[in-house]
């Protein structure tokens, strides 16, 4: 223990000892909480990261997707022109 805090206790203001050992005990639990909740937060930026690269990715299947419906709707719709006017 460290020769200032040493004649407190002596002197008789223990209570003045335990308020500081209870405040020590609140701001190493903030500090705790503060470290989690920044690992927290950067878990959900890297799985907000995930979702982007996973919409970006759906967005080009689904153009390519949409691109080659289009293809097979034309050559099928000219296929059953040709056959009605036969």
């Amino acid at each position: 223990m460290r020769q200032s805090v040493a004649p407190a206790m002596q002197g008789g203001s223990s209570a003045a000892f335990l308020k500081l050992v209870e405040k020590k005990k609140e701001y190493d639990a903030v500090s705790a909480l503060e470290r989690a909740s920044a690992l927290y937060l950067a878990r959900i930026e890297a799985l907000g990261e995930e979702f982007d690269i996973m919409a970006n990715a759906g967005e080009g299947a689904f153009s390519s997707l949409v691109g080659s419906t289009h293809t097979n709707f034309e050559a099928s719709s000219s296929w059953s022109s040709s056959r009605t006017m036969a």
